[in-house]
C-alpha cells in the first residue's frame, strides 16, 4: 500500500488516482475491520491442529456528517461510487486501504438534523485475480460430422459404387 505524506494527521477518501473525492463530507470516524480465519483441521487422537491462516478481505465502516447547502450534491457523488462499482482509495493514520469497493450505504434520516444526514458508509476490500485467456482457432476436426445441412459435394449412391467397380470402367474410366 502507498504511503501518503497529506494523510498524516487526518483521514481521507480518494478515488482510484488519488484525487480526493467526497470532499464535502466531514469524516467522523472510520472502523477498520481486519479479520482473517485460522484453519484447523482434526488428527487421529482426536486433538485438532491449526497450520495456516487465510485473510479475509478489510472491511471499513467511514461514519460522515453531510450538512450544509450541497450535502445533497455529496451524497449523489457518494451514491454514484456505490452505484458503478468503483473502487476507492480511504487513507487513515495508520493506513491506506485501497481497492475499496462501497457495499452498505445506511443512515437515518431525523427531523433532528434538517439540513443534512449521518451516514455510515460500509466499504470491503476486493482483489483482484490475474488470469490469462488464450484464444484457440476453429478446429475443423471438431465440428459435428453428423451435421447433413453441411455441403458435402457429389456423393456417389450404391449403385455408382458398384459400376465404377466394373470392369470396364477400370478399363475406360467412364
Amino acid at each position: 500500500m502507498r504511503a501518503d505524506q497529506n494523510a498524516t494527521d487526518l483521514n481521507a477518501i480518494y478515488d482510484e488516482n488519488y484525487t480526493p473525492i467526497f470532499v464535502g463530507a466531514d469524516q467522523l470516524k472510520v472502523e477498520v475491520l481486519p479479520t482473517a480465519k485460522i484453519m484447523s483441521h482434526p488428527l487421529e487422537d482426536g486433538s485438532t491442529r491449526s497450520d495456516h491462516i487465510v485473510y479475509n478481505p478489510v472491511e471499513l465502516q467511514i461514519e460522515v456528517s453531510l450538512t450544509g447547502a450541497n450535502y445533497k450534491d455529496v451524497y449523489s457523488e457518494i451514491f454514484q461510487f456505490y452505484s458503478t462499482g468503483t473502487t476507492i482509495v480511504v487513507s487513515t493514520k495508520t493506513d491506506n486501504y485501497e481497492n475499496q469497493l462501497i457495499d452498505e450505504l445506511p443512515h437515518e434520516e431525523s427531523p433532528d438534523v434538517f439540513d443534512g444526514i449521518t451516514l455510515t458508509i460500509k466499504t470491503k476490500e476486493v482483489r483482484f485475480a490475474a488470469t490469462g485467456t488464450t484464444v484457440l482457432p476453429v478446429n475443423p476436426a471438431d465440428e459435428d460430422t453428423n451435421d447433413q445441412s453441411t455441403t458435402q459435394g457429389v456423393v456417389p449412391t450404391p449403385a455408382e459404387d458398384a459400376d465404377q467397380s466394373s470392369t470396364l470402367f477400370k478399363w475406360f474410366g467412364k
